[in-house]
């Protein structure tokens, strides 16, 4: 189990140096003399018709990005089944630490925005995410000096943030339902579950039909009020682990960590920072709300979330709920918490959910916030680890 385990967290190592390079670009790009012609780029509209995603940046976010959610539906699911998570002694950990790593985020936002506004308010999650990949892959840079345990705690710890997330998204951010295409959705979705666990399908008959049914499911979902992402994690749970999961994960992870995120982060981190400056400076018109949401989501991943995760987990092991894995310090504890401030996709994500459309200065005052956020969190981790030299752990 330990092999394909490491080449697991080497892919996403990998994935994390491509999605790096990708916010790069984007920055590059959107602060350039090419920022109008990127910008309208993302907001031109290949297939017009009303309830489908109206510009490339929404085909990304709300197509592209559910395949990203099945994959991590799939992970959740194998996980929780079969890997590191089957054991609820070993799950203790890393889930009291994404509890307190969601909590305290989404606290230190609302106690900035605490006087702006319900709209402001929204952005609540925004912080509460840790992005796996880019995690992973400042962690491939320290080599030796992280314990391979610490590295699958971390895991561990953004898969059960990715499943909070989920769970926030469907409370918080779904409009009214369409009982009508909610319940063509649920059709969809059951059908698909009985016809994925037929023998037959199993042992390599054609996916044509599993395929059009999980399309019918994200066609369903889009005028429904939910988001398609969690029809992506519902039909994620309904594979059958021993044959298929495996498969579909092992063929779809490439596409989503070399593909998938590094379009969606071309289409979301192209933050131009001039115009980022001139709203953050306050205007008549905007006020102090998008100083404090760039404020709250900066505090709320550089800080909330290695207190939370940090306090969470000490909490858990004075009252005798976990324990930390043998050789795992306090220091790297400290700067696990502080890589898990490296919010970006989801953060990002769930940003375009709270304030695309009615708020765009907001929305870049988030954005701002993400990549600031996360960028000094990642070179604070990086500084904890660089400083505690140990050798690997075995797993």
């Amino acid at each position: 189990m330990l092999e394909p385990l490491r080449q697991f967290l080497n892919h996403e190592a990998a994935a994390g140096r491509i999605l790096m390079l990708a916010v790069v670009v984007a920055l590059l790009a959107a602060n350039s003399p090419l920022y109008g012609h990127w910008d309208a780029l993302w907001h031109a509209k290949p297939l017009d018709v009303s309830w489908l995603p109206s510009t490339l940046q929404a085909w990304v976010k709300d197509g592209l990005m559910s395949i990203f959610f099945f994959v991590v539906g799939l992970e959740m699911k194998r996980e929780l089944i079969s890997g590191h998570l089957r054991d609820r002694a070993v799950a203790k950990l890393p889930l009291i630490g994404a509890l307190g790593g969601m909590v305290v985020p989404a606290l230190v936002y609302l106690a900035v925005t605490r006087n702006a506004g319900h709209d402001v308010a929204m952005g609540w999650a925004i912080p509460c995410a840790t992005d796996i990949a880019l995690a992973l892959g400042v962690l491939a840079l320290l080599g030796h000096r992280v314990p391979v345990a610490l590295k699958v705690l971390l895991l561990a710890l953004a898969i059960f943030d990715d499943l909070g997330a989920m769970v926030i998204i469907a409370l918080f951010y779904s409009g009214g339902l369409d009982p009508v295409a909610l319940l063509l959705a649920i059709g969809a979705w059951a059908t698909f579950a009985g016809v994925v666990h037929v023998k037959r399908f199993q042992q390599g008959w054609p996916t044509l039909l599993p395929l059009t049914l999980a399309l019918v499911v994200w066609l369903a979902l889009l005028p429904s009020g939910l988001h398609p992402s969690l029809g992506a994690v519902a039909l994620a749970a309904v594979v059958p682990t021993k044959r298929m999961l495996p498969k579909l994960e092992h063929a779809l992870h490439p596409y989503v960590a070399f593909g998938v995120l590094p379009l969606f982060a071309l289409s979301a981190a192209g933050v131009n920072i001039g115009a980022v400056m001139e709203i953050l400076g306050g205007g008549a018109t905007l006020g102090a709300s998008p100083t404090l949401v760039f404020t709250g989501v900066g505090l709320g991943l550089l800080v909330g979330k290695p207190v939370g995760i940090v306090a969470a987990i000490w909490l858990a092991e004075r009252m005798g709920f976990a324990k930390r894995p043998e050789g795992i310090a306090w220091a790297h504890i400290w700067g696990m918490g502080a890589m898990a401030g490296i919010g970006f996709t989801m953060s990002l994500f769930v940003g375009k959910l709270a304030f695309e459309g009615a708020h765009p200065e907001l929305l870049a005052a988030a954005k701002a916030g993400v990549l600031l956020g996360s960028l000094l969190a990642g070179l604070i981790g990086y500084l904890c680890f660089f400083k505690k030299s140990r050798k690997p752990l075995e797993v």
